[in-house]
């Protein structure tokens, strides 16, 4: 079956991850969507 979405509903999803880590984890502002994502920064060794 194939066709084209005319219309149509957009609902807020996730995906949750769990995840030990020592990199810290910041909130920064995502241009593109204008949300503030989540963000993973390392230090360069």
């Amino acid at each position: 079956m194939a066709g084209h979405l005319s219309a149509g509903k957009v609902n807020v999803t996730n995906e949750i991850v769990i995840l030990k880590t020592d990199i810290p984890a910041l909130r920064k502002l995502d241009d593109a969507t204008g949300l503030m994502a989540l963000t993973f920064e390392q230090e360069n060794a």
